[in-house]
């Protein structure tokens, strides 16, 4: 748990409801969106290792009180982690979990997670063939989750793309209680 592998992280009352929350930005992507915010987190070297987190957490806890802070795993894209599975073990005994995922892999216990934010992304994101099917699984597979919201980054150039694919989802997102958000783009 020493090795580097998060670009960043802040805490607050941003990222998770009715919680202080620390959010982890794990380096990698397996997507390439032209519109990513996150881009640095992509392409930089990670500066923190599981064991740094671990500390931030704890003094955390010291000023909030143990089991006081919700842990978002968010990214470049956290399941691409060879040793997630350990990571979210690492976590999930003291705190709530959320990630922030593009959906394309699953982790092994998705009842491990509170909340979930999936990302809905377009062709340009160089996304596989069968991403919509995939997509489709993780609205189910997430479906154990308190809260459950898809974000759709909002240019013009995409929305045509994104609401035909809502048109294919809507049943599945309806059935699986995710809500929607329409988040603003400004190039950075």
């Amino acid at each position: 748990m020493n090795k580097k592998i998060i670009y960043n992280y802040y805490d607050g009352f941003v990222d998770f409801p009715n919680k202080y929350s620390l959010t982890l930005f794990f380096s990698g992507c397996n997507l390439s969106c032209p519109f990513c915010y996150n881009k640095h987190v992509n392409s930089d070297t990670p500066n923190f290792s599981i064991n740094d987190i671990l500390e931030k957490k704890h003094k955390i806890e010291i000023c909030f009180g143990k089991h006081s802070i919700g842990i978002v795993f968010s990214g470049g894209e956290p399941t691409l982690q060879n040793n997630f599975e350990e990571i979210i073990n690492t976590f999930v005994k003291s705190n709530p979990l959320s990630i922030h995922t593009n959906g394309i892999i699953l982790p092994e216990h998705p009842n491990k997670f509170q909340s979930v934010i999936l990302s809905l992304k377009t062709i340009d994101c160089g996304i596989p063939k069968n991403y919509i099917e995939r997509f489709k699984n993780a609205l189910y597979y997430y479906n154990s989750c308190e809260l459950k919201q898809i974000n759709i980054v909002k240019i013009n150039k995409y929305m045509n793309e994104y609401m035909e694919y809502l048109d294919i989802l809507k049943e599945d997102v309806d059935n699986n209680g995710f809500d929607i958000k329409f988040i603003e783009y400004y190039k950075i």
